[in-house]
C-alpha cells in the first residue's frame, strides 16, 4: 500500500512539474515578447526623433484620381518611421485602383515619399445594353460611365457578345487607317465573326469576316481619293470580296462597284 501511495505521489508531482514547466515557458515567451515590443517601440521612436518620419508626400501623374485616395493606400509595417513604409504592399494596393495602370514609389530621405502614377488611358466605351464602361486597349474595365458620356465622345462605342475577346482585332483594323478610324463612332461584333462599324453616327460599314483590315484600308483609300462616304449613304457593304454595295438613304437605292 505504501509503495502504491508513493507511486501515486510521484506521478502527481511529475504532472505538476510538467504543468509548472509549461507555465513558466509561456510566461518567459510573454515577457520576451513584451521586451521585444518595447525594444521595437524604443527603436521606432529613436528613428523618428532622428527626423526619419514621413512629413511630405509628393504625387505626380494623377488627373482622374484624388490625392486623398492615393494617400489612403499607403501601407506601413508595424512601426511609424520612414523605413516602415511598405513600398511593395503600397504599390500593389495602388495598382488595384481602377484608374491606376502603374505606380512607382521612392523614399527621399529623411522625410519624403514620392509616388508617380501612370493612369489608365480609355480607348473604347463598352456598351452591354444596361451599363456603359470605359475600357483600355486590352479590354480592362476602368469606370462606369453614368452622366459624363459627353467627356468621352471621341471614343468608339463597342458592343456585341464576346466583344472584349476580339478587341485587339478591332484595334488592328482601325490602326490600318487612322484618318478613317477617327470618324468611326461605334463598332459591333456580329455573331462573334465580323465587324459592323458606324461612320460619323450615320453610315454603317459592314466589313468581311476574312481580311477586314484590307477592306478597311481599301475603303479609306477610296474615300481619300473620291470622298465616297457622305451623309447620304446609309450603308457600305464590303462583305463580298472585291465588291462594294452602297445603299443610299433615299428609297434604299443601291448599286455595285467592282474591284474595290
Amino acid at each position: 500500500m505504501q509503495k502504491l501511495t508513493k507511486l501515486k505521489l510521484i506521478k502527481i508531482l511529475n504532472l505538476y512539474k510538467i504543468r509548472l514547466s509549461i507555465t513558466l515557458f509561456l510566461i518567459t515567451i510573454l515577457i520576451m515578447g513584451m521586451q521585444r515590443y518595447k525594444a521595437y517601440t524604443y527603436l521606432d521612436n529613436f528613428i523618428l526623433n532622428l527626423g526619419f518620419s514621413l512629413t511630405k508626400i509628393s504625387i505626380t501623374g494623377i488627373h482622374k484620381i484624388d490625392e486623398y485616395e492615393i494617400k489612403e493606400h499607403i501601407k506601413y509595417k508595424k512601426c511609424r518611421n520612414l523605413f516602415c513604409i511598405d513600398l511593395e504592399a503600397t504599390k500593389y494596393a495602388l495598382e488595384q485602383l481602377d484608374w491606376v495602370k502603374n505606380a512607382n514609389l521612392k523614399l527621399i530621405f529623411p522625410s519624403e515619399l514620392k509616388i508617380n502614377i501612370y493612369e489608365e488611358e480609355p480607348k473604347f466605351i463598352l456598351d452591354n445594353g444596361n451599363l456603359a464602361f470605359l475600357i483600355n486597349s486590352q479590354g480592362k474595365k476602368i469606370e462606369i460611365i453614368e452622366d459624363n458620356k459627353s467627356l468621352y465622345q471621341d471614343l468608339v462605342v463597342i458592343s456585341g457578345e464576346n466583344v472584349i475577346d476580339k478587341i485587339n482585332d478591332l484595334s488592328n483594323i482601325l490602326n490600318t487607317s487612322p484618318d478613317l478610324a477617327k470618324k468611326i463612332t461605334s463598332a459591333k461584333l456580329i455573331s462573334n465573326r465580323r465587324w459592323s462599324l458606324v461612320y460619323s453616327y450615320l453610315t454603317t460599314l459592314d466589313l468581311p469576316e476574312n481580311n477586314p483590315e484590307q477592306a478597311f484600308r481599301k475603303l479609306a483609300l477610296l474615300n481619300k481619293r473620291h470622298g465616297i462616304i457622305s451623309d447620304n449613304l446609309k450603308k457600305i457593304d464590303l462583305r463580298v470580296k472585291d465588291r462594294m454595295i452602297i445603299k443610299f438613304n433615299i428609297n434604299n437605292f443601291s448599286f455595285y462597284e467592282s474591284k474595290v
